[in-house]
């Protein structure tokens, strides 16, 4: 219920595009896509920094395995 209302004002203010928000696969049943975000992070301290780095690679290539699987799903031919 929550993504009409959003729908409903772009419809009335003439927008392009709606953004459903970040994570969930139950919002491909509702018509949307996954799409990839992005983040900045800015960390002091240099161990942390490099930890943080090496998580993020790992995570990205699951992110992506994850999302090319969710839109093997989609209602849209592409």
């Amino acid at each position: 219920m929550c993504y009409y209302q959003g729908i409903e004002h772009c419809l009335r203010a003439g927008l392009q595009r709606f953004e459903p928000g970040a994570q969930g696969e139950h919002k491909l049943a509702r018509g949307f896509l996954p799409t990839l975000t992005h983040s900045r992070h800015a960390i002091a301290h240099a161990d942390l920094r490099r930890a943080v780095a090496q998580y993020l690679e790992r995570e990205q290539r699951h992110v992506q395995a994850w999302r090319a699987e969710l839109l093997t799903h989609s209602p849209y031919a592409e």
